[in-house]
């Protein structure tokens, strides 16, 4: 009878350990609140950039990496925070500038220190000669979380909705 038992009693354990082994772990992180930081986060750059001048490109790299890279449409690929203020800046010291973005969609990973933002832009600006450059499109912001808990933008992708000058319209 008391090897029954025992043999009762190790295989109840290790079912109960076996069933404890097979569930997943319970996540810590709060995804609904860093999803909600990471918006803010882009809402916030908005906010910033759409000002003329020092004041835009400052707000544009707010909430930049140092080692940021951004890939602008129909320009060389910009590397690091610095190089990003001086690009932003060439667009904000424009005459008339002015830009708005809204994220879409915005996507963090399980472990909760990557994140993705989705969305569509627009801008409005004078050129050189003074003619109004509109343009629209869409674009993919990258996200890390930093040891301080911060988030911070480490990629920066966008394009044009519009054709390349001289290039048919895309068929829809």
């Amino acid at each position: 009878m008391k090897t029954a038992c025992a043999v009762v009693a190790v295989v109840a354990g290790l079912g109960l350990l076996l069933g404890c082994a097979t569930q997943p772990p319970k996540s810590v992180v709060d995804l609904a609140a860093e999803k909600a930081a990471v918006e803010k986060l882009v809402s916030d750059q908005l906010a910033g950039t759409n000002q003329p001048g020092e004041a835009g490109a400052d707000g544009y790299v707010s909430i930049v990496s140092e080692d940021v890279v951004v890939l602008p449409p129909n320009g060389k690929r910009v590397d690091g925070r610095k190089a990003a203020r001086d690009w932003a800046l060439e667009n904000t010291s424009a005459q008339d500038w002015t830009v708005s973005w809204k994220a879409t969609h915005v996507e963090i990973s399980a472990s909760g220190d990557l994140a993705y933002a989705i969305g569509t832009y627009e801008l409005s600006l004078k050129d050189a000669n003074g003619n109004t450059v509109r343009d629209t499109g869409k674009f993919l912001d990258g996200f890390k979380k930093q040891a301080d808990g911060r988030w911070k933008e480490t990629v920066v992708s966008f394009n044009s909705d519009l054709p390349v000058g001289g290039s048919p319209a895309p068929k829809s």
